[in-house]
């Protein structure tokens, strides 16, 4: 379960990452010191947030498979409920 969870958590860090960057870099008119990361929601560039954010929700709902393994202990135990209540706001936005 672990490593199933840090392979989700990688890719979808870095699928984020990825995406980040490239909003960064599209021709917006959105200044990524000024603006924040929702806009590019607005612009026609929606489809690469849309990207970003479904990829961060892999990350959290990686986290909780993860942790879930790890269930001895109560604190784990609602820290994977935690989490995956994080990941499903998080791809629901």
């Amino acid at each position: 379960m672990r490593d199933a969870g840090f392979a989700l958590i990688t890719s979808g860090l870095s699928i984020g990452v990825v995406a980040l960057v490239v909003l960064h870099l599209m021709p917006s008119g959105l200044s990524p010191l000024r603006n924040p990361v929702s806009q590019y929601g607005i612009t026609r560039f929606k489809a690469g947030y849309r990207v970003q954010t479904l990829a961060y929700g892999l990350a959290g709902a990686g986290a909780g498979t993860g942790s879930f393994g790890l269930v001895e202990r109560i604190f784990y135990l609602g820290m994977t409920a935690w989490l995956v209540v994080v990941a499903a706001l998080l791809t629901a936005t």
